[in-house]
């Protein structure tokens, strides 16, 4: 791998404005299994709040909008380090060069890593060699709010066993227009009560996912000093985000939903998640892993949790409704090559 250099907010969907807030937590139901986690580390005024990495492979006219976004930050206590799994142009290579920003780095890898090997090299790197407290693994597409450090941080400060910080986020189609699909409503009924306790941990928490996925992984940020509870997996490339989530939430501490939308999360019919929903692999892969979590929260003691991962419900009806909707759409070219 090469290096190269490279408060208050609006309320995208009604044009108000929020104050960053955190939604109490209400007591929790007992019984549950968890791990004792260190306090977050002290901040230095000196070094980055938060760091950015992005895995990018994709359009260069988004990732151009995703650092835009980035540099508009209220709090410039932050670093951006973007890692180019080998995208043929030099576009952002060449635009990042033009930016002259210090707080930002370019790095290209040297052989194709895949989406979810790219992000795990992102993982490392944040790992071995950031110096900030949290770090969050953009979308290449994606666009943090200008008060996103200034939720998550506060937000970590607030709950000492924090390991992730959730904030509101806002659904965009391609052209950045707020867009809510059936998969985003469906995200939102079943994180309701998550985001109404404001803060999830434990079995609990993992149960819930196991239920629905309801994160937005590229809005969260995680503290550095829990990846290394994360490890690369070669056959799980379409969740291999959700992976790290939970093997993270295994290792103890919980996850805060925070109220305060500071992250609008791009969903379009080229970005990843969809291409591979409609080929079908991503079903494939998911079943491969909830069987494997399954195993290992019944080593761990959560057999709640497992019982859930063995159903995975919300990934089964998800995957019917896209072999439907493929199958609709073979039946109409069919019909449409016949007339």
């Amino acid at each position: 791998m090469t290096a190269r250099k490279g408060p208050r907010m609006s309320d995208p969907t009604t044009g108000t404005t929020a104050t960053p807030g955190i939604l109490r937590p209400v007591a929790s139901s007992g019984g549950e299994q968890t791990t004792a986690v260190r306090p977050p580390p002290a901040l230095d005024q000196t070094l980055p709040r938060v760091h950015f990495f992005v895995p990018f492979y994709g359009s260069p006219r988004f990732l151009v909008e995703t650092v835009e976004a980035v540099r508009r930050s209220e709090d410039t206590r932050w670093r951006l380090t973007i890692v180019d799994d080998g995208w043929p142009t030099t576009e952002i290579e060449d635009h990042l060069a033009r930016l002259g920003d210090p707080r930002i780095r370019y790095l290209r890898n040297e052989t194709r890593q895949g989406t979810a090997g790219n992000l795990f090299t992102c993982i490392r790197m944040a790992r071995e060699r950031s110096e900030a407290p949290y770090v969050t693994f953009l979308g290449a597409d994606d666009i943090v709010e200008p008060n996103y450090v200034d939720v998550v941080t506060s937000a970590f400060r607030w709950s000492s066993d924090a390991v992730m910080v959730q904030p509101a986020v806002t659904v965009i189609d391609e052209s950045g227009e707020v867009h809510t699909p059936l998969a985003d409503r469906v995200k939102r009924l079943s994180s309701w009560s998550s985001r109404r306790r404001g803060v999830v941990s434990g079995e609990h928490a993992v149960r819930q996912l196991m239920r629905a996925n309801w994160l937005y992984w590229p809005s969260v940020s995680v503290r550095r000093d829990v990846l290394g509870r994360t490890h690369w997996r070669a056959d799980i490339d379409g969740i291999s985000d959700f992976a790290h989530a939970i093997d993270i939430l295994i290792g103890g501490g919980s996850l805060v939903l925070d109220s305060a939308l500071a992250f609008r999360y791009r969903r379009h019919p080229t970005n990843d998640s969809s291409t591979r929903a409609r080929s079908g692999v991503r079903w494939e892969q998911e079943k491969r892993y909830y069987q494997e979590v399954a195993a290992a929260l019944r080593v761990h003691g959560w057999t709640r949790a497992a019982r859930a991962a063995d159903l995975h419900l919300s990934s089964r009806l998800h995957a019917a409704q896209a072999r439907l909707m493929a199958a609709t759409a073979a039946v109409h070219a069919r019909l449409r090559r016949a007339g």
